[in-house]
C-alpha cells in the first residue's frame, strides 16, 4: 500500500515525530510506500492518507486534503482528549474513514461518540518493528543471558528538582533498594554522572555513566521504572510496552494501558508495583498481547 503521512518527522526529536518515523520505518520494512506530505504529494494517488496532528485545524485540513487524494483517511489522537464539542474536529471525524487512539479511557470514548467500533483502533504510538530516531546513538550495551537474576533499569538525564522533588526520582529508588527481591539487579543509567557517589554504597547495582543506546538495553531487561515527579508521555514507556517490558511508573500523570502504576513517593505502593512486575516479568503472560506494525496494517485494509 501507498501511505501519506501528514507531521513533522525528525528532527526535532518529540513524541509525534518519533512516532510517525518508527511507523514509517516499520512499514519501509513490510514493504509499503511511505510518503510525507509536501505539494509534490499533490500530483500523486495514495490508498491511505494519515494525520498526526493535534490541533484541530491541522487535522481537520490534513482529513480534508486525504480525502481528495487517498482512498481512505484516518488520523491519530496523539493527546488524551478529543474535544468532540470543537466543529474542527467534528469535520475530521465525519470525513474520516478511522481513528486512533493511543489509550484506552480516550478509545471508549470515542467509540461511544462514533458508534462504529470498527472504524476506531486503539493502538500504541510505537510498533517493536519500527526503528527509533535515537536508536543509534550510543553504546551498545548487551547483559549476561544466561543467569538467575533479574535486571530492573532507572534512567536520569539530570538530577534536576521541579518544586523540590527530584524530578526523576533516583534517590527515591535507591533508598527503596532494601524492600526489593532478592533476585533483583538494578540498573541505573545516569548520563550526567550526578548520582555516582549515591551508588558507591550499593551492591546489586549496574551504574552506567554515558550515552547508550537505549532501546538496545531496554530490550533485555526485565522491568523499566519510570519513579518521575513530573512528566509527558514518555516515549521509554510506550517503548517498553511494545516490547513487552513491565513498567511500573509513578502517578503523577496517567499512565497507558498496562503499567503497574503507584502512589508518587509512597514506598509501601512503590514496592508492590515492584513485587508484582518481577512476577510478571517471568510468566509466559508477559509475552501475550505483543502488537505489531500488522495490527496496524490489518487496520487499515479493512477501513
Amino acid at each position: 500500500m501507498k501511505f501519506l503521512y501528514f507531521g513533522s518527522k525528525p528532527p526535532p526529536i518529540g513524541g509525534v515525530t518519533v512516532s510517525i518515523y518508527n511507523y514509517a520505518s516499520a512499514l519501509k520494512k513490510r514493504g509499503h510506500e511511505v510518503s510525507y506530505f509536501s505539494p509534490k504529494s499533490l500530483l500523486r494517488r495514495y490508498d491511505i492518507s494519515h494525520g498526526h496532528y493535534s490541533k484541530p485545524w491541522k487535522r481537520a485540513l490534513a482529513v480534508i486534503i486525504g480525502r481528495l487524494l487517498s482512498r481512505k483517511v484516518l488520523f491519530t489522537v496523539h493527546g488524551k482528549y478529543l474535544d468532540t464539542e470543537s466543529i474542527l474536529n467534528r469535520i475530521a471525524i465525519k470525513l474520516c474513514d478511522g481513528v486512533i487512539l493511543l489509550n484506552k479511557s480516550t478509545y471508549d470514548y470515542v467509540v461511544d461518540y462514533m458508534s462504529n467500533r470498527k472504524c476506531v483502533a486503539l493502538l500504541p504510538s510505537l510498533f517493536p518493528e519500527g526503528d527509533h530516531p535515537l536508536s543509534k546513538i550510543g553504546k551498545k550495551i548487551t547483559l549476561e543471558k544466561n543467569r538467575n537474576y533479574k535486571y530492573f533499569l532507572v534512567y536520569a538525564q539530570n538530577r534536576y528538582f521541579h518544586k523540590g522533588k527530584e524530578i526523576y526520582g533516583i534517590s527515591f529508588v535507591l533508598n527503596s533498594l532494601g524492600f526489593f527481591p532478592e533476585d533483583v539487579n538494578l540498573i541505573l543509567v545516569d548520563i550526567s554522572k550526578e548520582y555516582r557517589d549515591d551508588v558507591k554504597s550499593f551492591k546489586n547495582i549496574i551504574y552506567i555513566d554515558e550515552e547508550v543506546d537505549f532501546s538496545f538495553l531496554l530490550n533485555q531487561v526485565d522491568v523499566y521504572l519510570r519513579p518521575t515527579a513530573m512528566d509527558g508521555d514518555s516515549l521509554a514507556v510506550r517503548e517498553a510496552l511494545t516490547m513487552n517490558v513491565p513498567v511500573v511508573a509513578s502517578d503523577v500523570v496517567p499512565r497507558p494501558e498496562g503499567v503497574c502504576i503507584y502512589k508518587y513517593e509512597d514506598t509501601e505502593s512503590f514496592i508492590e508495583c515492584i513485587r508484582k512486575a518481577s512476577i510478571s516479568s517471568g510468566s509466559s503472560e508477559s509475552q501475550k498481547g505483543r502488537v505489531s506494525i500488522d495490527d496496524y496494517i490489518d487496520f487499515c485494509a479493512r477501513l
